[in-house]
């Protein structure tokens, strides 16, 4: 039972360095029955892991991920109603019901697009 405990431990230690480094390299020295369990562990869960597939590391236009991707993702932005402003004098208004703001779908800019492929890189490069 005790052994079971320190396999249990490492690999608690193993998910803390996976958490923080990525995927690392990690050597056990004087390995026993407990480190080889643990590699054959992870042995099995690699395999459960959908393919990676290779991607640049940059979206440009030059790669053709600009006329990919421009224009396909939109986020609802709330905005004030064109026709009443929210003025409560105005009256009824049959654009927002009354409620003074309306929600537009915008694109989302090409710039922000960029920039979380760029986090997803730097995050997941292995």
């Amino acid at each position: 039972m005790s052994r079971m405990m320190k396999l249990e431990e490492l690999q608690a230690e193993l998910a803390k360095v996976h958490s923080l480094a990525g995927n690392t390299c990690v050597l056990i020295e004087g390995m026993t029955w407990g480190g080889r369990a643990l590699n054959r562990q992870i042995e099995l869960k690699r395999q459960e892991v959908e393919p990676l597939v290779k991607l640049p590391r940059a979206l440009t236009a030059e790669n053709g991920a600009k006329s990919l991707l421009i224009g396909e993702f939109f986020e609802l932005c709330q905005i004030s109603c064109p026709e009443c402003a929210g003025e409560e004098d105005y009256g009824p208004c049959s654009v927002c019901n009354s409620q003074g703001i309306i929600s537009q779908k915008v694109a989302v800019q090409w710039s922000t697009i960029k920039d979380i492929y760029a986090k997803i890189v730097e995050r997941l490069t292995v």
